[in-house]
């Protein structure tokens, strides 16, 4: 009997090469199919998004990002109607708690009308192994970075959750926390169901 493989349509912006390609190794060594693209603007990101099937498996986005934004995403221009399983977002701050209904997860969650199944965005500063030691895996962080993007009357009280899972529960999206640093992005995965 074969098992059933999940597609993963791995984005990566060009100063994420080294990761993506790692990430993308270890993911097809343990039975990933993955389909990559490398992007440097915001027509090559819109056009080959809208270029996948109208249901997905896996969409990973490993690129810059704010709480309000991703580089090279222009939500008005993607087709928010495709059916995706799994959204997970590599970018620094993209699943902000701090920052309310603005941040990136939830527009783009918002955008699709639950036509995602459950997006993982990071509450914090998203940190990878380094080239010299790959087996440090991903963790987020409410560094400095993660502070400032929070009212100073709220930092003393204010702690990153990590990674968030937001979950369509058929009228809107639930947000929890699924842990702060894992082995391989492979791992996170595998820790939200896939």
């Amino acid at each position: 009997i074969f098992g059933w493989t999940s597609t993963v349509y791995y984005f990566y912006g060009s100063d994420q090469t080294n990761h993506a390609t790692r990430n993308i190794k270890d993911m097809r060594n343990n039975g990933y199919a993955i389909i990559s693209t490398l992007f440097t603007s915001t027509s090559d990101f819109t056009t080959a998004y809208n270029a996948m099937p109208a249901v997905v498996d896996i969409v990973i986005i490993n690129q810059h990002g704010q709480p309000t934004y991703v580089d090279y995403m222009d939500l008005s221009q993607l087709d928010m109607t495709k059916r995706i399983r799994t959204f997970v977002l590599l970018s620094c701050n993209a699943g902000h708690l701090w920052t309310g209904s603005d941040s990136i997860a939830l527009q783009i969650a918002n955008a699709s009308y639950g036509n995602i199944g459950h997006l993982i965005a990071t509450d914090g500063t998203h940190f990878r192994g380094r080239l010299w030691n790959p087996f440090r895996g991903i963790e987020i962080k409410g560094d400095s970075t993660w502070k400032g993007f929070i009212d100073p009357s709220l930092k003393k009280s204010a702690s990153s959750q990590g990674f968030i899972k937001y979950r369509w529960n058929g009228t809107s999206y639930e947000q929890t926390s699924v842990g702060k640093s894992f082995s391989s992005v492979r791992s996170l995965l595998t820790k939200v169901g896939e």
